[in-house]
């Protein structure tokens, strides 16, 4: 499966590993961290969830339109435009 992201989702994606590495070290190994470190990872994580939502929604409005776009128009019968 060949799927092309858009440069900004691989940063994304870079930012949430951080920080979920971040997250499990501290879990894990007891790492200490201070308060601008963690507030930037939860931070980075919560960009990361509202970028998602709008590029999904993006993404419903365009395929709504192009199903819109794609439909035939009506077509009158040919019997009804005759005079009687």
């Amino acid at each position: 499966m060949n799927i092309c992201y858009s440069a900004l989702a691989h940063v994304l994606l870079g930012q949430l590993k951080t920080a979920v590495i971040m997250i499990g070290a501290g879990i894990i190994f007891g790492s200490k961290y201070s308060k601008m470190q963690l507030v930037g990872a939860i931070g980075a994580v919560m960009a990361i969830i509202f970028y998602s939502k709008v590029t999904i929604e993006e993404k419903k409005i365009e395929k709504s339109r192009d199903e819109d776009t794609a439909t035939l128009p009506l077509v009158q019968n040919k019997m009804q435009d005759t005079p009687n």
